[in-house]
């Protein structure tokens, strides 16, 4: 049996699998904070912020929002020097040879493609392709590949404008009536 390098949460997982799969980055984005709220140590929440950064460049990219998606890279590209990314299982040599590239196709206008990570965690990266082939054995025969093709429904594509945010917004109003009121 092979040993993973950490102990990863189970969220940890899920941002990989949707990452590669589906590549819904926004929910990538969302789990990644949550990750990075919950991170034990700061060598782990400072790996959580890029890995979520990541998720937003890949979100604005994919969208043609470039002026989003280079600002982002941007603060990403500064705080890798100073990240280990072996904390959330990713080979940072690698990553940072990708990331540039990416950064390259950006700053070009180079349509969008997806990203594969370089996840070095064997334990990681199997328990998420094992869960790929189980969605697709028992659950959804049309649950996407491991990078396959980015055939994402306008749902994700543009998941910040569509998402029911009624709750938020509720939630605001709230808290200005409360402001206006003292």
């Amino acid at each position: 049996m092979v040993r993973a390098l950490f102990e990863y949460a189970p969220q940890h997982e899920l941002y990989f699998l949707h990452f590669h799969t589906d590549y819904n980055y926004f929910l990538c984005h969302e789990l990644g904070e949550d990750l990075w709220k919950k991170a034990s140590s700061l060598l782990e929440k400072d790996a959580w912020l890029v890995m979520t950064k990541v998720a937003v460049v890949m979100y604005h990219w994919r969208r043609g929002a470039w002026s989003g998606a280079k600002k982002v890279w941007q603060d990403t590209q500064t705080m890798l020097a100073d990240t280990q990314l072996i904390r959330v299982g990713i080979d940072e040599q690698r990553f940072v040879v990708l990331w540039e590239m990416i950064g390259r196709r950006i700053a070009s206008g180079t349509p969008y493609a997806p990203l594969e990570l370089p996840i070095c965690d064997k334990h990681l990266l199997d328990n998420a392709r094992s869960r790929v082939q189980y969605m697709q054995q028992r659950k959804d025969k049309h649950f996407p590949s491991w990078m396959g093709a980015d055939t994402a429904p306008d749902a994700v594509r543009y998941m910040h404008r569509l998402r029911d945010r009624s709750g938020v917004i509720a939630a605001r109003q709230r808290a200005l009536k409360q402001k206006k009121s003292k």
